[in-house]
């Protein structure tokens, strides 16, 4: 992906539930962290939020390939478009904050998607079972963090 003049690549993405960002005030029940970074180490994080609704087959493929044991990685070789597991409106929040888990980089581009994507409570319960417990950061006070309102 492209962002004002960088080249970043999808290194890898994971899953939290519920999901880290609130939007409106509403913590959505997961979200998924597309994390890409640079050559130079830069990192850009995309995070599409979810909720439950029907049946969302590109989230099939990807909880497919759970559960994973403690630092365990597993290699995709099959064809896939991550873009079908974003929502159809582009809509996003952005700024600039940390990583969520350790060691919490600073400096990290966050992009959210306001609109969540519509996964089955089957779905979403399968993930929290999959899980490993309150694998999510709890919210952080903004500490005079711009925070932008934007579309693609």
């Amino acid at each position: 992906m492209n962002w004002k003049g960088k080249k970043y690549n999808l290194t890898q993405f994971h899953f939290h539930e519920p999901a880290e960002h609130l939007i409106d005030g509403v913590r959505y029940p997961l979200a998924i962290h597309l994390v890409h970074q640079t050559k130079n180490g830069e990192f850009l994080v995309i995070e599409v939020v979810a909720k439950e609704g029907r049946n969302s087959e590109p989230f099939d493929f990807l909880e497919s390939f759970l559960p994973l044991k403690k630092g365990e990685e597993k290699i995709i070789d099959l064809s896939f478009d991550m873009n079908l597991n974003l929502p159809t409106n582009k809509n996003y929040f952005t700024y600039v904050g940390s990583l969520t888990t350790p060691p919490c980089n600073e400096d990290v581009r966050w992009i959210i998607f306001e609109q969540p994507i519509l996964v089955s409570l089957e779905q979403v319960e399968m993930l929290k079972y999959l899980m490993p417990v309150k694998n999510y950061r709890d919210e952080q006070p903004v500490h005079g963090r711009k925070i932008e309102q934007s579309s693609f």
